[in-house]
């Protein structure tokens, strides 16, 4: 060392000491391991985040309300960690050590969630339940119980995980040049293991082990990291937490000086631009995860392939991006063209995916176009990180905290982003409108950037104001029809379209085809009915509100779960006093509004008639009011807004609200249906209903029926005639005149479904065999065709059974001529 130099140490040794800790670089396998903690971190957050999101679920419902709040208090929690961390960095010492302690503490809290929520159940119910009906989710005091209480029980452990980046950061940054490139490969390589926790919750972990034993994997697996976390942290030199403690002052003089000031023009800019790029891309996501649903289907693998694809976008983007971020000139230049490429690839994507649908609809195949839709813009999305940071930070000893905030900033705005995104934004403006606006603030986003951060970048500024005035005057997009008539599991894609709308969980649309009106929910065909001068036909979903009354004729008072096209409700029969029915999606009664006029019969026009707007386990919990009979129809059981609707617990909440001798009726196609999963449903209804039987009207429809009390309904029919003589009319235009009608429909009774389903797994919240397997199945082609039902349930029907009560012990004479005809 020079004597200029030696004397400069002795004159101020804090700052000789600052400048010396530069040289203590982690080495090769040290940076390795830490690296490799990071990504086993984002493994373990995203198995919990998908394993906490259907827990929640299960207590507040899939309502988007619920959803949005649940997922905005998990990304609070991300925030509040990282700012806290951000804040306490420049005091820490054993960064390392530090880091494998919030892990720690990532999975002790993450154990406690489960007996949290529990609580949170109860307290749920004790503060807003009681209520005389149903309740409607639209509620202020609904919403912000689900707010407090999501954020409440995840505040530790998601606070733990947004601690960890600062930590990580103050660590393996030690020179100027490696504040983008190494904060870059953190948040690429913590990305990257966030793609490996989606698809391996989606496709192993959640069939193989549920929901608990998914979050019991992310608990080792956090054991795991901060074992390693601290094995490394021994092996560090002891002297560089010395020489880090010395620096201490000059550090937080540093992080607290004039330059984080607010400025006209400066870097502090980032941090407002990150927070609405973070809403916006909030935004793209569901856009994008809503359109390929109409491909992909609606699945837990399907949504784990998006989702999986649209992170694998951003780490990639942030390794690339990483490599660039260099100093902070090129790093502003990397981020005016990250959010131009944003813009442009988003676009391209738009306006051409209708030319990218495949002839085979579904997940498997497949695969490969998620990942080309959703790689291009996100890409440019993940490349904006490590350029915001490299920007905020003034040098090396600033970036640990440069990097909370940004990242604190960033996820922020995806808290805006979820809690309006899907909620609002996107239902109001629909796709297009969407696209429109989202690539409007990209381009906006980078005209600022070029503006606002340093002076003279006049080209820049110029070449954004093009094309933001471009994007403004010229770009139209228009709706996506193709992709809205697409549906991965029904063939047509013809008719004129007489309702389009996005909704707050669905995207509804109905299409009228042959004197029908079709229904359609994301692309899934949910019920049609007749246009007024239409052909009659037998339509088998009036039945499902009919079959209840014919098992209990003094019914009065009628839940249903699911409106969908309300033809369920135009089955009621006259002698029902009340029908109260549970809607997921509003979109879905505005459209039955919009053709009530044309269609046979209205059912909005029913006086009984009263809709609420709710999940229906959530809307059940929270009232006190008793049924006679509660229908429950939802259509499509891999879906997250039904499949919660087929376990045991949900059957133990209807119970709950029926009155004694109440009928429980589930609805079911048989399409969606492995033998498995049929004999775990009928073994789950006869867990909590111990009278049960099955309807068969049409060739794969099922009626489930329930009940605490024996269901002996053709005996009591042929003995008292009711409820057919109450108004045979009605019961005759349902096709049931007779007790022979209903004889016929009788696929099994009581002691045939306890023969066919002994033995078989109950379907439960922890484990929901519907949910993981149903989709999988259809894709497959393994589920039960028509034959092969025919075929499973010969040796059940007691109709064909010698030594059945219908042959031995039947009140009155059959008209087995008119049976075997029918």
């Amino acid at each position: 060392m020079s004597r200029r130099r030696r004397k400069h140490a002795r004159q101020h040794p804090i700052v000789a000491e600052a400048s010396n800790t530069r040289a203590f670089e982690p080495g090769a396998g040290v940076l390795i391991g830490v690296v490799a903690c990071f990504v086993l971190s984002g493994f373990a957050a995203l198995l919990y985040q998908t394993a906490w999101m259907r827990q929640f679920s299960i207590v507040f419902g899939t309502s988007e309300l619920a959803v949005a709040t649940v997922l905005s208090a998990y990304m609070a929690g991300l925030a509040l960690g990282a700012t806290i961390g951000g804040r306490l960095v420049d005091r820490v010492t054993r960064p390392i050590l530090v880091y494998g302690l919030l892990e720690a503490g990532v999975a002790l809290s993450a154990l406690a969630v489960p007996l949290l929520l529990a609580l949170a159940n109860l307290l749920y119910i004790g503060v807003l339940g009681d209520q005389p009906g149903p309740a409607d989710a639209s509620g202020l005091g609904q919403s912000f119980f689900y707010l407090v209480v999501a954020f409440v029980v995840l505040a530790i452990p998601t606070g733990c995980m947004g601690a960890t980046l600062p930590m990580l950061t103050k660590y393996v940054v030690r020179s100027d040049a490696q504040i983008g490139p190494r904060i870059g490969l953190l948040y690429a390589m913590n990305t990257v293991g966030a793609v490996g926790g989606t698809v391996t919750a989606g496709f192993l972990l959640l069939p193989a082990l549920g929901l608990s034993g998914t979050v019991w994997v992310g608990v080792a697996v956090n054991g795991l990291v901060f074992l390693i976390a601290a094995t490394i942290a021994r092996s560090i030199r002891p002297g560089e937490s010395t020489r880090a403690k010395r620096v201490q002052a000059v550090e937080i003089e540093r992080a607290t000086g004039s330059a984080h000031r607010f400025n006209p023009i400066g870097p502090g800019w980032i941090l407002p631009l990150m927070l609405l790029s973070g809403a916006n891309t909030f935004a793209y996501e569901v856009l994008w995860t809503r359109l390929l649903g109409h491909i992909l289907g609606g699945s837990i693998a399907a949504f784990a392939t998006m989702l999986a694809s649209f992170l694998g976008g951003i780490a990639i983007g942030s390794a690339i991006a990483a490599r660039f971020a260099t100093n902070r000139d090129r790093a502003i230049t990397g981020f005016i063209l990250a959010q131009a490429g944003i813009a442009a690839t988003s676009i391209a994507i738009y306006e051409s995916l209708h030319l990218l649908i495949p002839e085979t609809l579904g997940l498997t195949g497949n695969v490969p176009l998620a990942i080309a839709i959703l790689l291009p813009a996100t890409l440019f999305v993940g490349a904006t990180f490590p350029f915001a940071v490299r920007i905020l930070a003034r040098d090396e000893r600033d970036a640990a905290r440069s990097s909370a905030r940004v990242y604190a900033w960033n996820t922020v705005g995806a808290i805006v982003g979820a809690a309006i995104a899907g909620f609002v934004l996107v239902p109001l403006l629909r796709y297009e409108g969407t696209i429109e606006l989202a690539v409007t603030i990209n381009v906006v986003l980078a005209l600022a950037a070029s503006i606002l951060i340093m002076r003279k970048r006049y080209v820049a500024a110029i070449a954004s104001a093009i094309f933001l005035a471009a994007v403004i005057f010229a770009y139209r997009p228009l709706l996506p029809e193709e992709i809205l008539r697409t549906s991965p599991i029904a063939d047509s894609r013809e008719g004129e379209i007489r309702y389009y709308e996005v909704g707050r969980s669905a995207t509804v649309l109905i299409l009228e085809e042959d004197g029908y009106l079709n229904l359609r929910t994301n692309g899934l065909p949910e019920a049609s009915t007749n246009l007024k001068g239409a052909p009659p036909y037998q339509h088998n979903q009036r039945l499902l509100s009919t079959l209840p009354v014919l098992a209990r004729p003094d019914t009065r008072d009628m839940l249903i779960v699911g409106f969908g096209a309300g033809v369920a409700v135009e089955g009621v029969p006259p002698s029902v006093a009340s029908i109260d029915v549970i809607e997921l999606e509003p979109k879905v009664i505005d459209a039955n509004r919009l053709i009530g006029p044309e269609r046979q019969i209205d059912p909005l026009q029913d006086d009984r008639v009263h809709i609420i707007i709710n999940d229906a386990r959530s809307a059940l919990a929270l009232t006190a009011k008793r049924y006679d009979a509660i229908v429950s129809q939802p259509s499509h059981p891999w879906t997250a807004g039904a499949s919660h609707l087929y376990t045991r617990e949900f059957m133990a909440l209807a119970k709950e609200h029926l009155n004694p001798g109440g009928i429980f009726l589930q609805w079911m196609n048989t399409q969606f249906l492995t033998e498995s999963l049929l004999r775990s449903l009928c073994a789950t209804l006869l867990d909590v209903y111990p009278y049960a039987r099955i309807y068969q009207w049409q060739p794969e429809i099922l009626f489930f029926l329930g009940s605490d009390e024996p269901l002996d309904i053709e005996r009591t029919m042929a003995r008292t005639g009711r409820p057919l003589r109450d108004d045979p009319l009605h019961y005759l235009e349902k096709g049931i005149g007779s007790v022979e009608d209903l004889l016929i429909a009788l696929a099994m009774d009581q002691e045939n479904i306890e023969r066919f389903a002994a033995g078989s797994r109950l379907l439960t919240d922890n484990f929901n065999r519907m949910a993981t397997e149903s989709s999988v199945a259809m894709e497959r082609n393994e589920t039960l065709s028509f034959r092969s039902l025919v075929d499973l349930f010969v040796p059940y029907n007691p109709l064909l059974q010698d030594d059945s009560w219908i042959h031995n012990d039947f009140p009155v004479d059959l008209e087995f001529s008119y049976i075997s005809e029918r």
